[in-house]
């Protein structure tokens, strides 16, 4: 795992490590990506991203794939990430919109909507475009 480390810049490089051993991924970094389970591939597809500099940061259904506590400490970092950047989120589960995000949009065939009642919004059928 940590040769795809290789493709970042020093300092994300080393962003990239320590978020492997905050998220416990290093107990599989040896580990061929082939070998990964789907939670596995998650957590490494976002410890890539986590790790590079940029200014927005989008991520499409984060927390799929996350096993309890995966999440719990993906989500900590988010929050963390959010104090200096953008963050945008897709995601179908209304329920880790409601908890985890400052604003929510639905994005349906009717365009965007800003989601003021979660109940109602569960009605619809979307995806939750989500800004932190």
């Amino acid at each position: 795992m940590h040769d795809y480390f290789k493709i970042l810049k020093n300092s994300e490089q080393d962003r990239a490590r320590e978020l492997s051993l905050t998220f416990g991924a290093d107990k599989f970094a040896k580990k061929r990506i082939g070998q990964f389970s789907l939670g596995m591939k998650e957590l490494f597809a976002t410890i890539l991203s986590f790790s590079i500099d940029c200014d927005i940061l989008i991520i499409d259904e984060l927390f799929s794939g996350l096993d309890v506590s995966k999440k719990a400490l993906v989500y900590e970092e988010v929050k963390k990430i959010a104090q200096e950047k953008i963050v945008l989120l897709t995601s179908h589960n209304l329920k880790e919109i409601e908890h985890f995000c400052d604003q929510a949009y639905l994005l349906s065939e009717k365009g965007l909507t800003l989601v003021t009642n979660f109940d109602e919004a569960a009605k619809e059928i979307g995806y939750m475009d989500v800004f932190f």
